[in-house]
């Protein structure tokens, strides 16, 4: 492409949709047999998306249906829950294919999927699972369910190295960190950039905020609060763990 165009490679390939929808098909167009693999690159890209829109879909779904079973778990409930979800999404992903859904696209394919809520939430598991919990009561239940206790290697990772490599990822993003530009021809107004990190913040957010709703509900004088939820969830841990290794009991000696 670049040879028959007369101009530098990273002058006809550029990141972005445009590598998908503009670069490849072209470059599919001057293979051998140009209809075969033009088939084949669409038919990966309607699979591809098919098989994150079930993910999400599916994610989004069981997590609601586990918060709410008995409204959701019903016959008929289900798949009429999974019909609204997949209409609500199709409806706010329209704008997304109007004359001007390249730039919306852009805003969130940039904002939404930063390395911030990936780090911030590695961090935030690691240490609810490595230190609030226990990463020793964790190794317990483990143990329980497969027989097997894992290696020392995944208890180092969740108290200290996923963190240590979580905040440095975060921090180092932060260093480099520019605001989005498409091209020279169009610059981002302010406002796009803060819902940009409106987006971004949005699952970051939902630790803080179910950690202040937990403390809010709490009994007993207000700056207790925080102790009483952190006991309060170290003795459900523990109250599973009695739990199965009774129901391992009644196995082992109904057998």
């Amino acid at each position: 492409m670049a040879e028959r165009q007369g101009v530098p490679v990273d002058m006809v390939v550029d990141s972005g949709p445009g590598l998908a929808f503009i670069a490849y098909p072209q470059a599919t167009a001057l293979m051998p047999l140009p209809q075969f693999w033009t088939i084949c690159f669409f038919l990966m890209l309607i699979l591809l998306s098919m098989d994150t829109h079930f993910v999400t879909v599916e994610c989004f779904i069981t997590s609601v249906s586990d918060l709410f079973p008995k409204h959701f778990r019903r016959s008929g409930r289900s798949e009429i829950f999974v019909l609204l979800i997949c209409i609500a999404i199709y409806l706010i992903q329209l704008p997304l294919v109007s004359e001007g859904g390249i730039y919306v696209f852009q805003l969130i394919d940039f904002y939404a999927f930063t390395r911030t809520g990936v780090a911030i939430m590695a961090v935030c598991q690691c240490l609810a699972v490595g230190w609030i919990f226990g990463a020793d009561r964790f190794y317990n239940i483990i143990e329980e369910m497969t027989g097997t206790r894992p290696c020392f290697y995944f208890k180092l990772c969740w108290k200290y190295c996923i963190p240590v490599l979580a905040m440095g990822s975060f921090i180092v993003y932060m260093l480099n960190y520019k605001q989005m530009e498409i091209s020279a021809a169009y610059v981002y107004p302010y406002w796009a950039h803060v819902l940009g990190w409106v987006m971004s913040m949005s699952s970051i957010l939902m630790v803080p905020l179910f950690a202040i709703v937990q403390i809010c509900l709490g009994t007993g004088p207000l700056r207790q609060h925080p102790y009483i939820t952190y006991v309060t969830m170290k003795r459900q841990g523990c109250q599973i763990c009695v739990a199965k290794q009774a129901i391992q009991g009644l196995k082992m000696s109904s057998l």
